[in-house]
């Protein structure tokens, strides 16, 4: 008899033990309330497949499209992007055995196949990974059908954006991310106020998308007609902040379902629910601050087109309470993204927006916050000198720091922070000689339950050690890295991992490199994902 082909949970793609009959591991397993007669709860429906542009758009994916080489396709987006062949058994509607036969490069009768030629079975997967246009013409499919959801519903631009067009209260919804480097003119002439008014003009249109968007993510209850008090705001605003503590023990793609609910939820209350108007400004200024925390979770679980519009939904709800300093969080969040994964001078632009936001009577380390963003995105743009004057009027913010009355959100920056900041400057600058010593000092007193930024702190150190031609201590600390970003749901780590590996390419004949290179190959396979951050 045959070895018993190995069975995998839909839910989460772990591997079943042999006794289990179901389709399940015992985490996922539907449950049964009541006794008798009682209603199986359905098991969670898996996150849909969401492939990033770069997956598509790599030379080898594309070659696989015109030769149909599924077991190839599939091989990148399991072992390189993280796809589970249980997500990829659900959306394909196939058993899971027969999509790990298609990744070994053989059909599910067990003969071998290096292509797969039936179209109608690559219709079913070209949908389940939400196939672009393009590779589903290489393969010999149509173009799928139109859609609208919160990114692609959003009303082009056509032609310049002038500033009628920004001050229209008919004004269509658009992308910071696509159009700030087309009006740098403007931006120029007119100071960092008209970025600031650019960012927070958003339609309603955006949170009607979005609602859309979330449609089914929350149960259908209304709100219409009840009637809320500041008991029931404070209620959310607890809550957001259970979403920051949460963010610093687990990573995006475990908490981006909650926490978009958090916020749908909260849309709702603002648009259907009865109010006084203190307790609408009130609930305005919830909606920013869970936007802020929102937003950061859906970036780091990849997802940064989303993030970018959730930051902007909270910059419109900021701007209406009259929050200065949460409006400035909220730009400064999406200034941090710009400069990681599109055009670093507009992230130095939107940073700089941000700080002018805040107004003069900014808490000292809502000040600090926004210049450490400064400091990155001049880092990025690589401008070291005024990298380093940011750093010093972030220091010098932070240590007017006292017993003063500021927002919940800033509990985290310290000291530490800002020197963390530093290091990366340093690294970013090719300056090992002062980034290994700092880093090395924070790392020596850092929260090992914060595993996603411990992970993302010894990459930089990894980075620095490799730059300081320390090819032995860049791969002890590279390993210590990766074997942490392996437990981890972030697409930081996962980025950063493929960075570092990429970093220590050159030093391959060293023993540690070499043996680390071999042990973590199918991580530097996978290609630096645009969508991003890093």
């Amino acid at each position: 008899m045959g070895a018993q082909q190995a069975r995998h949970c839909v839910q989460c793609g772990c591997r079943l033990a042999r006794d289990n009959a179901d389709r399940w591991c015992a985490p996922c397993r539907p449950s049964v309330s009541g006794g008798k007669g009682s209603l199986v709860v359905p098991p969670r429906i898996p996150e849909p497949i969401e492939l990033p542009t770069v997956f598509w758009n790599d030379a080898r994916v594309l070659e696989w499209c015109r030769d149909r080489d599924i077991g190839a396709l599939l091989r990148l987006a399991n072992r390189g992007y993280g796809v589970s062949q249980g997500r990829m058994a659900f959306w394909m509607s196939m058993e899971d055995g027969a999509v790990n036969k298609l990744i070994k490069g053989r059909n599910p009768d067990d003969t071998p196949a290096a292509r797969v030629e039936k179209l109608d079975r690559w219709l079913r997967i070209a949908d389940a990974l939400h196939m672009p246009d393009r590779n589903r013409e290489l393969i010999g499919l149509a173009r799928k059908a139109p859609h609208t959801g919160l990114a692609q519903g959003l009303t082009p631009i056509d032609g310049p954006l002038t500033r009628s067009d920004m001050d229209s209260p008919n004004a269509p919804a658009y992308s910071l991310l696509d159009r700030t480097h087309e009006h740098s003119d403007m931006a120029a002439n007119e100071g960092d106020g008209w970025a600031v008014r650019r960012a927070s003009h958003v339609m309603d249109r955006s949170i009607e998308d979005f609602d859309r968007l979330l449609s089914g993510q929350v149960p259908a209850v209304s709100d219409k007609g009840r009637r809320i008090g500041a008991g029931t705001v404070a209620d959310f605003s607890a809550r957001a902040h259970g979403l920051r503590l949460a963010d610093d023990l687990l990573a995006g793609k475990d908490l981006i379902e909650p926490a978009l609910r958090e916020l749908k939820a909260c849309i709702r209350l603002c648009r259907e629910a009865d109010y006084t108007e203190e307790v609408g400004r009130s609930l305005l200024t919830v909606i920013g601050e869970i936007s802020q925390i929102v937003g950061w979770i859906v970036s780091d679980a990849g997802r940064c087109r989303l993030a970018e519009d959730i930051y902007r939904i909270g910059m419109h709800a900021a701007h209406e309470a009259g929050d200065a300093v949460l409006e400035a969080n909220l730009i400064g969040s999406l200034a941090y993204q710009v400069s990681n994964v599109g055009d670093p001078s507009e992230g130095v632009v939107l940073a700089r927006a941000a700080l002018k936001a805040s107004g003069g009577n900014a808490p000292p380390r809502a000040r600090a916050l926004c210049w450490d963003r400064i400091a990155w995105a001049h880092a990025q743009t690589g401008e070291a000198q005024e990298a380093m004057s940011a750093l010093g009027e972030a220091g010098e913010a932070l240590g007017q720091h006292g017993d003063e009355e500021e927002p919940a959100y800033l509990y985290w920056v310290d000291a530490g922070e800002l020197q963390v900041m530093e290091a990366r400057v340093h690294t970013e600058m090719r300056r090992p000689l002062r980034a290994v010593p700092i880093l090395t000092d924070v790392l020596s007193r850092y929260d090992a339950t914060h595993t996603r930024e411990l992970a993302l702190y010894l990459s930089w150190l990894a980075v620095a050690f490799s730059d300081a031609n320390e090819p032995e201590e860049a791969a002890r600390t590279a390993r210590r890295m990766l074997n942490l970003s392996g437990e981890v749901a972030s697409e930081r780590t996962a980025d950063r991992s493929r960075v570092v590996l990429t970093r220590l390419k050159p030093f391959e004949d060293v023993p540690e490199v070499r043996e680390l290179l071999g042990s973590f190959d199918y991580v530097i396979d996978r290609p630096l994902q645009a969508d991003h951050i890093g």
